[in-house]
Formats: C-alpha cells, structure tokens, sequence
C-alpha cells in the first residue's frame, strides 16, 4: 500500500469515527455508537493494512475512546 492510501484510509476511518461520536453526542445511542466505530477501526488496522496498523489504533485508544467512554458514563448516571 502506498503512503498516500495508507493516509487516505486512515483519514476516512477517523471521519467516520468523528461521525460516530457526533451521533453519540445527539442521542441515546453512545455505547452502540463507541462498538461500532471501534468495529470499524479494529477491522480496518487488522485487515485493511499490509501490517498492523499501531497509529490508528493508538490514536483510538487515546484520542477516542475516552470521548466515547465519558459520554457513555454521562447517559448512565
């Protein structure tokens, strides 16, 4: 895979997760919204790339699913 595919993916998955998040944000659906966004990423760094995708994946862990886990905890009080 060329570098500018590898970014091209990487970018159109964290569009989608962004989306993900936006639609838990708006909604009642954040848990269903933070599985299928971490579906997509882990499907996407195992599969997609010649080899494991590391920065996607960190960047989920980091950036993400934090976001995804303070809104899932903020509906569940």
């Amino acid at each position: 895979m060329l570098n500018s595919e590898r970014t091209k993916l990487e970018n159109k998955v964290k569009n989608y997760v962004a989306k993900m998040l936006e639609e838990a944000k708006s909604g009642e659906y954040a848990l269903s919204c933070r599985n299928q966004a971490f579906g997509v990423v882990f499907f996407v760094c195992n599969e997609l790339f010649d080899t494991y995708n590391s920065n996607l994946a960190d960047w989920w862990d980091r950036e993400m699913l934090p976001q995804f886990n303070e809104l899932i905890r903020g509906q569940l009080k």
